[in-house]
């Protein structure tokens, strides 16, 4: 799994976002009408993200922790077992603030651990930082 390349201009990719809440999904949807350069793609669980995320080329996954068939660290560790050299950057969105949680997704590789209700400067900032090409 490589990262997109060619014509596209910079920062264009694909970001995978993984949640099971429809009303979460609108709101993302909004969220990413304000980068038209990225394409949002949806998986609302973690076996069908793990399926698009071996058959695409992203430039990042944002990962809900509570999923109906998996937690959001058992997805991570499949994820890089299955393709340890992927190197997708993957950004955690919960409501979940305890601080073991947190420490736990950074160690599993998680390139950021964002807490619900999210702060939409900083969310836009890490989805600029991680979905560079």
């Amino acid at each position: 799994m490589t990262r997109s390349s060619g014509s596209e201009p910079p920062g264009a990719g694909i970001v995978l976002y993984v949640e099971d809440d429809a009303i979460n999904i609108r709101l993302m949807e909004r969220i990413f009408g304000t980068r038209p350069h990225l394409e949002l793609r949806v998986a609302m669980t973690g076996a069908q993200a793990l399926a698009v995320a071996l058959d695409t080329s992203l430039s990042l996954i944002l990962l809900d922790r509570h999923l109906p068939d998996m937690l959001g660290n058992e997805f991570l560790r499949r994820l890089i077992g299955q393709d340890p050299e992927a190197g997708i950057p993957v950004i955690v969105l919960s409501g979940d603030t305890d601080r073991q949680t947190i420490v736990d997704f950074e160690r599993l590789g998680a390139a950021a651990y964002i807490t619900k209700p999210f702060d939409l400067v900083e969310l836009l900032a890490l989805i600029d930082k991680h979905s560079q090409t």
